[in-house]
């Protein structure tokens, strides 16, 4: 943990010079399937809009309720960011289990998940909540097996951050990610957009 702390401490230089370079980049296309902004889910067609946004994370419980997150959001709106990211990891133990669960070193509490989207709120920005799921044996998620388990356990995983999304006032909602090998599974993942509808508008 000291180690991990250590490391933290440098997020704001490190942090600097990263947007410094990606300021040079102009404002990236969203996509359609990966999010659904609550403004034009009354009409009939969605279009794609182009946002000037960063992807925010954190690898602790509770690094985004404290003044180094605060600070780390600052630089980011004075940089120009209209849109963040805030990710949220769980884990499961290997790309063939279904025990999605949070670390409680490493996943961020729901408090500091709350805390994050109001005070980039504050600043003026808009959120995407991104819950993310990753294996722990080094494997990369997209190439999990998915189960009738893990479909299940997926479900929960991500209602519970819709709820939360609902709850906070995050504009934007991501539902899955780089989850390819489970893609084949249209009926599934239509099954976890309609839950997601019903708990975030």
């Amino acid at each position: 943990m000291l180690e991990l702390e250590r490391k933290l401490r440098t997020v704001p230089a490190i942090l600097a010079f990263v947007l410094i370079i990606i300021a040079s980049f102009s404002a990236l296309p969203v996509s359609v399937q990966a999010f659904h902004a609550p403004s034009t889910r009354q009409s009939s067609s969605f279009r794609p809009v182009f946002q000037k946004g960063m992807q925010y994370s954190t690898w602790s419980s509770d690094m985004y309720s404290t003044s180094l997150s605060n600070q780390s959001l600052e630089l980011l709106r004075a940089l120009g960011v209209e849109w963040v990211g805030i990710n949220v990891f769980w884990y499961q133990t290997s790309i063939y289990t279904d025990d999605i669960h949070p670390d409680p070193e490493m996943s961020p509490t729901d408090s500091s998940v709350a805390c994050a989207i109001a005070r980039a709120h504050e600043l003026g920005m808009k959120v995407m909540l991104r819950p993310v799921v990753d294996p722990m044996d080094g494997n990369w998620r997209g190439l999990i097996v998915p189960t009738d388990g893990w479909f299940a356990a997926y479900e929960q995983f991500v209602y519970h951050y819709a709820e939360l999304a609902q709850k906070s006032g995050v504009e934007l909602f991501s539902v899955g990610c780089e989850l390819a090998s489970t893609t084949v599974f249209a009926d599934k993942w239509q099954e976890i957009i309609n839950g997601v509808k019903s708990r975030y508008s």
